[in-house]
Order: C-alpha cells, then structure tokens, then sequence
C-alpha cells in the first residue's frame, strides 16, 4: 500500500498533475472496477445468456434489456433522464435497495407510441395500472438482494440469488414479448 504524507508542495503538484491530465484521470475513476461494476457484469452475462440484448448505456445500479424480437419493432423515441432511447425496456435495479427490482418500464414518449404500449400491458393479467409519472411501470417484481452489504461479489452466490428469480423474470419478458408482438406493425410506423 503506498503511503503519502500530505503538505502543501506535494498538495500542489498532484493538482498540477491532475490539471494537466484531467480526462485521463476522470475516466480512470468513472471507470474503476468496483462491486457494483462487478454486479452489472454477473447480471449482463445472465441477460446476455437468456438470448436478450442489454440496451442503453452501462449504469453502475441496474441493467436495461429487451429480447431479439423486440430490439427492431421498439421506437427510439423515449425521453429520460439518462438519455436512454428506447420507447420501452426491461430493466433489473439491484443497488439502491435491499431488494433487486424488475421492472418493465414505459418511457416518456409520444402520446401514441404510449397508447399502444398501455394497450398491450393491460392484457396481461398480472400487471397494474400504473400511477403517473415519468415512466409508466406496469409490473415490478422484487426480490432480497442487499447489494451494498456485500465486502466482495460471490459470482456463484449472485448467480444462485439470479437462478431462483430467472423463472418469473423469464415469464413475465415472454408474456410481454408476446402481447408486443401483436401490436408490431403499429410499433414499426414509429421506428423512423
């Protein structure tokens, strides 16, 4: 481990340091590998091995996904804070809370693009009405997972917690896969 001993000229330099090599060193920390980095990518693979595809960008606290058949029929039309495009998404939160969250979410978008997605979420039987807001969750199933209690990632650990959720997870994408299917054509005039 490597000790310093702070005082004013050494105080002075690894500034001048970090003046003169600022982007380096902002993208060396918004990239260093960290427990939830270590989540996201245990969680990516699991998606990536149910033959989904992970959308939008890598956020530290949860992973974005859709299946195959839905990547092209959904609009890139959505507004959210984190710029993310999609219309509609599947999305797992396991950071913020002592439970991981699965989520379909209904962005902020046209009016239309909405309706239809509000269509074919209340044909599925276990989903609510959503209450207003940015975005419109119509399912959410949680499950124990206090993340940030954990010293280290136990990839055999997170995969058996992952495992014994999957089955439900798994149901609900293809229940939703399906009843968006239906709406496909609809779906496609607004993919431009």
């Amino acid at each position: 481990m490597l000790y310093i001993t702070m005082n004013a000229e050494v105080n002075k330099l690894a500034e001048k340091i970090y003046k003169n090599h600022k982007d380096l060193f902002d993208f060396v920390f918004d990239n260093k590998p960290d427990l939830a980095s270590e989540l996201y990518s245990i969680f990516e693979r699991k998606i990536k091995a149910s033959n989904w595809v992970v959308v939008c960008s890598k956020q530290k606290s949860y992973v974005r996904f859709l299946t195959n058949k839905l990547v092209p029929i959904i609009p890139h039309k959505g507004r959210d804070y984190y710029s993310v495009k999609e219309s509609f998404l599947f999305e797992i939160n396991f950071w913020w809370s002592k439970k991981a969250i699965f989520k379909t979410i209904i962005l902020q978008s046209d009016t239309v693009i909405q309706e239809i997605f509000c269509k074919a979420m209340e044909n599925i039987p276990e989903f609510k009405n959503p209450k207003d807001g940015k975005s419109l969750v119509y399912y959410q199933h949680n499950w124990e997972f206090e993340a940030q209690k954990l010293t280290e990632v136990d990839e055999t650990g997170v995969l058996k917690l992952l495992d014994a959720e999957w089955p439900k997870i798994t149901e609900i994408v293809n229940k939703v896969e399906t009843e968006l299917l239906k709406y496909k054509d609809e779906l496609e005039k607004h993919c431009s």
